[in-house]
């Protein structure tokens, strides 16, 4: 809530300096010892990372857009971006280890649908996808991926999806709590 913080003295420039004493007010409020601060002016937005367990501040760099929503999916995509780059090293890129299969995407409405679609694509195992059909509650992918099964479902967990195996469906992809057939 900005007014409790407010209240409690901490102001954005607080913030967007580093200032730990106050990021741990907001970090108590949120109850997340991971924050992500967008500092947004007109046309362009800085981002930050703190994360107030280990102590530490970054700047995260920046992105330029029309309008607040325009910045939100340009953030969002650098962030996926970046997270990708550092993390391919963790990746192997070994041709050997790709794998290709089939999913069921399932899911309740169109917007339950683009949150899966972007945890997909932002999946840093994941090298190639192709949508093959779309419905108003299910979409069959091709995904090529790296490294096992095991790997990936472990991955698209941490972004909020589950994948599992299912008798009829084969591999399903949903939110967690999807009711399936």
């Amino acid at each position: 809530d900005v007014n409790t913080l407010l209240m409690n003295g901490v102001s954005a420039s607080d913030l967007t300096s580093g200032n730990m004493e106050a990021l741990d007010s907001v970090a108590q409020l949120l109850r997340s010892p991971q924050i992500l601060l967008v500092e947004a002016s007109g046309s362009r937005a800085t981002l930050y990372d703190a994360a107030v367990d280990a102590k530490s501040f970054t700047r995260l760099g920046s992105v330029s857009g029309q309008d607040y929503m325009d910045l939100a999916r340009k953030a969002s995509r650098k962030l996926q971006a970046d997270w990708k780059s550092a993390n391919a090293s963790v990746v192997t890129t070994d041709p050997g280890s790709l794998s290709a299969t089939q999913v069921t995407v399932l899911f309740g409405s169109m917007n339950e649908w683009q949150r899966l679609q972007n945890a997909i694509s932002g999946a840093a195992r994941i090298r190639n996808t192709r949508l093959d059909a779309l419905s108003k509650t299910g979409a069959l992918m091709s995904l090529t991926y790296v490294g096992d099964q095991g790997s990936l479902a472990s991955e698209l967990q941490g972004k909020g999806v589950t994948l599992q195996s299912h008798p009829q469906l084969g591999l399903v992809i949903t939110r967690p709590g999807y009711p399936l057939p």
